[in-house]
């Protein structure tokens, strides 16, 4: 059972995990991390194996103690946001900044998703500044730099994420469409779920009765391509984009330029040993499965992303970051 601390004061060190608005059990979880680091590929991860660790200690309070963690002095501000369309190299990019001892990179939070549902609510985007600041805790006192990343989806909620924070630098990553559409479909993330008609359609921008006559492959094709649309249409607005078949530690001293700081010569070795293995797996080493996943596509599949996704694509192929 949760303690309950209302007083946010009382709270550094303590790692907002859940956040549930509306309703009786309105409010926040938290897990004490202390200097415990996101050493795994995500949030997820981190936080499940702390709980399971004996004397483990979570509290709960209002959703509004996240209110007072927005103006913190001990947290970090984010110097860089990564959004992507799924399965495009994201977590690869996030584990060669967070090899970086200068850098605390939070990946895929689940308490973001949960306050990004509800981006109408009252205060809103004073509590999700509050909860992106409660996350930037320094685990380390080396840490001075800040960068999260998103669940794919939520980059439909942009504005509202750039309401909160109008001046950080973001990247958007995308890969070959047949290569996204043959992964999402064999391993589905959660967003591909249509179980929840109301949920979908708002995810897709359709009407409910319109997601009931979808197949995956076109409900994933759609949220692809509102994806790619959307970092097309924001990208005047701090971004740049990157296609996964660029991700090197060229293209990371790349995005560490956009993001406004530098990778030392002594941290190289470092970035160069985070793109030989697996980003998901330590123990394994990458292979690469853009043609593995180019065969297994059916023709069906290739032809409904030429027609809906190939379009989005070149256009951002066309303004991609330039990497050397």
């Amino acid at each position: 059972m949760p303690q309950n601390n209302p007083e946010p004061s009382n709270l550094a060190g303590w790692t907002p995990f859940s956040v549930t608005l509306g309703g009786y059990e309105e409010g926040v979880r938290w897990l004490e991390l202390g200097s415990r680091q996101f050493d795994e590929p995500f949030f997820s991860d981190t936080i499940n194996a702390a709980l399971r660790q004996p004397g483990a200690r979570v509290l709960q309070t209002p959703a509004n103690a996240l209110e007072g963690f927005a103006q913190r002095s001990h947290c970090l501000d984010p110097c860089g946001f990564i959004f992507h369309m799924g399965r495009t190299g994201s977590t690869l990019l996030a584990k060669a900044l967070k090899s970086l001892p200068s850098v605390l990179v939070v990946s895929e939070p689940p308490p973001v998703n949960q306050l990004i549902r509800s981006v109408d609510a009252r205060n809103w985007e004073t509590r999700f500044r509050g909860l992106i600041a409660a996350l930037g805790q320094p685990r380390v006192p080396a840490q001075t730099r800040y960068i999260v990343k998103f669940t794919s989806h939520c980059l439909l909620s942009f504005a509202a994420i750039r309401r909160a924070y109008p001046h950080v630098p973001w990247v958007f990553l995308y890969r070959e469409p047949v290569e996204v559409m043959v992964s999402l479909l064999r391993r589905p993330p959660g967003w591909a779920r249509t179980s929840d008609p109301a949920a979908a359609a708002a995810l897709a921008g359709v009407p409910p009765q319109q997601v009931a006559g979808l197949k995956p492959a076109e409900f994933c094709g759609l949220i692809l391509g509102r994806l790619m649309s959307t970092a097309l249409e924001a990208r005047p607005e701090g971004g740049a984009v990157i296609n996964y078949n660029q991700l090197s530690p060229t293209a990371l001293k790349v995005v560490a330029g956009h993001f406004g700081f530098e990778i030392e010569a002594a941290n190289r070795d470092a970035v160069a040993a985070a793109f030989q293995g697996h980003a998901k797996d330590a123990g394994q080493p990458f292979v690469p499965d853009s043609e593995e996943k180019r065969r297994q596509a059916t023709a069906l599949l290739h032809a409904l992303c030429e027609k809906w996704l190939r379009p989005p694509y070149e256009a951002l192929e066309a303004v991609r970051l330039p990497v050397a």
